[in-house]
């Protein structure tokens, strides 16, 4: 599972150290942290928004598509495998020439030596205290913080600092946009070469996309669409009420998170085994059908009273029909339909025109397989 976050204004990193956007997305992030374990296998933006005064966090579906979208030309992966291939041949270059002269040379003294000397750090100790002529520099500054008196809003000095401060803010934005401009265009430029795509072997290779419903383990997957429980049945019915909703609310993930911890047969079950589950029946979901994954469902739940139970707890964490989109209660009237059960306190949605059966078509029959070379064709 794979789970991101996206600021308007700041990068990935500015996420985790601005104090500011650290009030809200680290208190969301770490609230939902225990939760996730409760989500389908897969790819999830976090969503964090604000309704009503009240911070809502939802996990919407994403795709790889979706990524390369956000990251920009695909071109540019040939770029960094030139990187990668060059910094490879360049570590193994060093630990089999340099680094055995390296380790006979320097000692620990000499390498603790440098590292004190090494001037980020030596700039530090000069304006400390370990420095013998910054003696009485703290009780100056000291002095000064008490005896501090601002200066008039109108005072001409006031106003010639802020000019020199915006002007040095400035010239630092210019020269750091044009450094990075003039790195991107270095680094296009080199290792876009023809030559650099003949170092990395990228000019002479064609990708290869696996296709998952090749891999074993959705292979193993798919053979036990009809075999299973109580406990497959209800993940895969909530894996199903997700994929048709297209994202997870936090609200729901707690009812779903709360079902997994404290009902049975989940309660007693060992988390190890309770993963296991979701991944598969998300793989049948994912891989399989939509036909064949719905209709199997009546041969996991053979009693009558554990279907009812099932439906019963999937609109506990679906919630009423009035918090569901047109899609979710379609599939949730579909649910209801193929194991012939109806649940507890549902009141059909006004927008569904009845409660039969969704149509399973010849498209939704055929093995996932068969429906990707039909859509390829």
């Amino acid at each position: 599972m794979i789970i991101y976050v996206l600021h308007e204004n700041i990068g990935h990193l500015g996420i985790f150290v601005s104090s500011s956007v650290a009030k809200k997305e680290h208190q969301e992030i770490a609230s939902v942290t225990k939760m996730i374990e409760s989500l389908a296998p897969g790819l999830y933006e976090m969503v964090i928004t604000t309704e009503d005064g009240e911070r809502r966090v939802a996990f919407e579906e994403r795709k790889v598509e979706d990524i390369k979208a956000l990251c920009g030309e695909e071109d540019d992966v040939a770029k960094f495998v030139s990187v990668a291939r060059l910094s490879k041949v360049a570590t193994d270059a060093y630990d089999m020439w340099l680094r055995p002269i390296v380790k006979t040379l320097v000692t620990p003294e000499m390498a603790d030596s440098m590292l004190r000397l090494h001037p980020m750090r030596q700039q530090r100790y000069f304006f400390s205290d370990n420095n013998p002529a910054m003696t009485g520099v703290d009780e100056f500054a000291r002095q000064a913080r008490a005896e501090r008196k601002p200066a008039e809003p109108g005072n001409p000095f006031v106003e010639l600092e802020q000019l020199n401060a915006a002007l040095i803010e400035q010239g630092w934005d210019f020269y750091r946009d044009l450094r990075d401009a003039l790195f991107e265009m270095s680094f296009h430029a080199i290792y876009g070469s023809p030559w650099m795509r003949f170092i990395s072997g990228t000019s002479r290779q064609t990708r290869r996309r696996r296709d998952p419903l090749r891999t074993p383990e959705v292979q193993d997957a798919l053979e036990r669409i009809d075999k299973g429980g109580y406990a497959e049945a209800l993940i895969r019915m909530l894996v199903l009420m997700a994929h048709a909703r297209g994202s997870v609310r936090r609200s729901r993930l707690e009812r779903s998170n709360q079902i997994l911890l404290s009902r049975e047969p989940f309660a007693t079950m060992p988390q190890e085994e309770r993963a296991r589950i979701i991944r598969e029946q998300t793989l049948i979901v994912d891989y399989a059908a939509p036909g064949r994954a719905v209709n199997t469902l009546p041969a996991l739940l053979p009693d009558p009273a554990d279907r009812q139970r099932a439906i019963d707890l999937v609109l506990e964490v679906a919630g009423t029909a009035e918090e569901m989109d047109g899609p979710t209660a379609s599939m949730f009237e579909r649910l209801q339909a193929v194991i012939e059960t109806r649940a507890s306190g549902w009141k059909v949605p006004a927008a569904s025109s009845s409660a039969l059966p969704v149509p399973v078509t010849e498209e939704e029959q055929a093995p996932a397989s068969t429906q990707k070379r039909r859509a390829a064709s």
